[in-house]
């Protein structure tokens, strides 16, 4: 039986066949073994299919940059940024690629915040939103109302910020949510 043909027997049968066609007989040359290779013509769009792809492992790695007047549109990456409750801080994420910030809003994890403190998203030193109050129950949702369109890239290895401010408030803990898009 032709090396090309399924498989079957027992595994002597198998370890001699794979000699064979190493050693030159049944045909099998390298013409033969380029002829079943694996290229990019034989691979079509529909080989590819959603069940053929591993659960729970795409991520942004490979989106495209998303560029003006584009015709075909672009995968938006989000980024998710816990905050812990605690003093004045940041918490800081080191960007791969440039990124282009467009939307940013927050969950509050915790108890109502109290007091006057707040969140904001920079890049690097430059705030990109205003400031989203924490002084709100737990579960709820405090939303970005301003992006500064002079601040809204961030360059690859570029730092995405979250700058926790505590002034009298007792509970800052959070998840912030930056949604982007990759820019060239």
């Amino acid at each position: 039986m032709p090396i090309r043909e399924p498989f079957g027997g027992s595994q002597e049968e198998i370890v001699a066949r794979l000699k064979e066609a190493i050693s030159g007989q049944n045909g099998l040359g390298t013409t033969e073994i380029a002829d079943t290779a694996v290229t990019t013509a034989k691979i079509a769009a529909a080989a590819v299919t959603q069940a053929k792809i591993a659960a729970n492992v795409l991520d942004g790695t490979v989106a495209g940059s998303v560029a003006d007047a584009n015709v075909i549109g672009g995968l938006p990456v989000l980024h998710r940024v816990d905050v812990a409750a605690g003093v004045t801080g940041n918490v800081d994420t080191t960007l791969t690629h440039k990124t282009r910030v467009v939307d940013a809003w927050l969950v509050k994890t915790g108890a109502a915040g109290g007091g006057a403190g707040t969140i904001q998203v920079l890049n690097g030193a430059g705030a990109i939103t205003d400031a989203m109050s924490i002084n709100i129950a737990d579960a709820a949702v405090a939303r970005a109302l301003t992006i500064d369109d002079a601040q809204h890239e961030i360059a690859a290895a570029g730092t995405l910020r979250v700058t926790r401010t505590r002034t009298t408030s007792t509970n800052e803990a959070c998840v912030v949510y930056v949604l982007g898009v990759r820019v060239a």
